[in-house]
């Protein structure tokens, strides 16, 4: 079974969903909206706790796109 990762695009508007990165700060996502995803770890570091607008990746809604393509992984399906 494949690692998901949860990560947001530079906008952080919306949690997508990335394959466990090889190498290190690599992340996609899985419905290519972008080449590069950020994982909460990055989101931190520019958006400390004390920020008033901070984003917490678990909080923001789901790309629907990248919902699908990770159950039909999850299945054994083709994505």
């Amino acid at each position: 079974m494949e690692d998901f990762i949860e990560c947001t695009t530079p906008a952080k508007t919306r949690r997508h969903w990335s394959l466990k990165p090889t190498a290190q700060w690599v992340l996609a996502p899985l419905c290519n909206t972008t080449p590069r995803g950020y994982d909460q770890a990055w989101v931190d570091a520019e958006m400390p706790s004390g920020w008033r607008k901070r984003k917490v990746i678990a909080d923001m809604p789901t790309c629907k796109q990248c919902e699908k393509s990770r159950t039909r992984r999850i299945e054994g399906r083709p994505s």
